[in-house]
């Protein structure tokens, strides 16, 4: 009821105090995983590009199949590193639910992908976003880090809001990892 930000945010603080440093992947429940191979073995490979870029964050993008105004884009950059058979590129910007006529725009251009909402980071790297772009849910988040006692309390404070606004779309050092599972 309060976003995937503050359910993200607090994951992440369940981590960190086991280690700061662990990977952390979030994915949705409702997915049909047509590929689940394919699907493990992305989600490996995020985790590989994260020990090499611990400060970025990774999204999996998923090429459109349709103009969607329900999904976020991922417009890609260059492309930096080849994968195997997968390619890693930067992220030139990220637009969470675009309307009709730029979804179709995206969808012909070919330098799109959907944003399925798989994301791979490190505990500590999503907490250092949370602390510059959404400042009031790190306190909030803190308090709770340092006091578990004061969870169901300090939780009713949190501002709705998705990830994807509230992080995401403000995020400058991201990675892309193209899929199709």
């Amino acid at each position: 009821k309060k976003g995937t930000a503050a359910a993200i945010g607090l994951s992440c603080v369940s981590f960190y105090k086991n280690n700061p440093h662990e990977i952390v992947a979030t994915v949705n429940s409702d997915h049909f995983i047509k590929n689940k191979k394919e699907y493990l073995a992305i989600l490996k490979k995020a985790e590989d590009i994260v020990k090499r870029h611990p400060d970025h964050l990774v999204l999996i993008g998923l090429k459109p199949k349709y103009p969607e105004t329900g999904y976020g884009y991922i417009k890609l950059g260059k492309k930096i590193v080849p994968s195997g058979l997968n390619k890693i590129f930067t992220i030139s910007s990220f637009t969470e639910k675009p309307d009709l006529a730029t979804a179709k725009k995206y969808f012909k251009s070919n330098k799109y992908l959907w944003n399925p909402a798989y994301f791979v980071f490190r505990a500590d790297t999503m907490l250092e976003l949370f602390k510059k772009h959404l400042p009031d849910q790190y306190k909030i988040l803190m308090n709770i880090k340092n006091n578990p006692a004061k969870l169901k309390a300090e939780f009713k404070k949190i501002v709705k809001i998705s990830i994807d606004y509230g992080i995401m779309e403000r995020a400058k050092k991201m990675l892309c990892l193209p899929a199709s599972f």
